[in-house]
């Protein structure tokens, strides 16, 4: 094991099984108030260092805490979003964020796959990843995931040039996928989604668990982003089925913004500041 500590108390670990196969990067705590990753890559640290788990091909580098300084204060962020910089231009070079984005552009660049974990705070919130596309590479690591819930089309409704993990890492021609554990406790989701990537790439032996018989797909159709006064109605579920006509928001005129056709609601987030991504609307298919 190969423990390199760069900067802000970043600990990278870095297993090397001698021999010839796929090198695998696995990403936690991007934001530092999510931490389902954080404690399955910690496990998953102790297994190879015991040898409870042996790597019998490639490499396996580990970055529990992506963003240390957020998650010992056990906030999203110090400055800025960190998973809106990789690869951008004209970082602000005073936000904490902008070194660490700089560094962990490092080891994408050094790798071949790419799993970035994440969670969410409402305990309701299922798990769910996003693809690229429903083919190729991508799709097909994604279905050894074992995730009940595949997002696509997200390229098409992020009005901005993309500049999380999972885009940047595709940029460099990296396999490459965002999953979401769904609350901060689904530990067991993100435990099998690492063992079943090293399964699936030869690094371990072993087989892949299968729990999910076909995952539903759901679409990115459009983006809202929230303006001053706008309330949700309710305290909507990340993929909760809206009717037509159904109100979503109060907007400060005291007027409601209600769904033009029946559809579902993603990533509903009723903290979003003005400007801010408030939710996104789409189709099951």
């Amino acid at each position: 094991m190969k423990i390199t500590e760069p900067i802000y108390g970043l600990k990278i670990f870095s297993f090397d099984s001698g021999k010839d196969g796929k090198h695998i990067l696995f990403f936690g705590a991007i934001h530092g108030d999510e931490y389902a990753g954080t404690n399955a890559l910690n496990t998953l640290i102790q297994k190879i260092s015991n040898e409870e788990i042996i790597l019998k091909s490639g490499i396996v580098t580990i970055i529990p805490v992506c963003n240390p300084k957020a998650y010992e204060q056990d906030v999203r962020q110090i400055d800025i979003n960190l998973n809106r910089l990789f690869g951008a231009p004209n970082k602000n070079t005073t936000h904490y964020e902008t070194e660490i984005s700089n560094c962990l552009e490092t080891y994408i660049g050094q790798c071949d796959y790419l799993l970035d974990l994440h969670s969410t705070h409402e305990k309701t919130d299922p798990a769910f990843l996003c693809a690229e596309s429903e083919t190729g590479e991508i799709f097909e690591f994604a279905k050894v995931l074992d995730v009940e819930n595949i997002y696509l089309d997200w390229n098409k409704v992020y009005s901005q040039e993309d500049y999380c993990t999972e885009a940047y890492a595709i940029k460099c021609g990296k396999i490459a996928i965002t999953l979401e554990c769904g609350h901060h406790d689904r530990i067991d989701v993100a435990q099998k989604a690492i063992m079943n990537s090293l399964a699936y790439l030869g690094i371990i032996d072993g087989s892949i668990t299968k729990s999910v018989t076909a995952s539903n797909i759901y679409r990115f159709e459009q983006c809202y982003t929230r303006n001053d006064g706008d309330e949700f109605v309710k305290d909507w579920v990340n993929m909760s089925e809206l009717k037509q006509d159904e109100p979503i928001y109060k907007k400060a005129d005291a007027s409601f913004f209600r769904a033009a056709k029946d559809c579902v609601i993603m990533f509903p987030n009723k903290k979003a500041i003005i400007g801010q991504e408030f939710f996104f609307l789409g189709r099951k298919d």
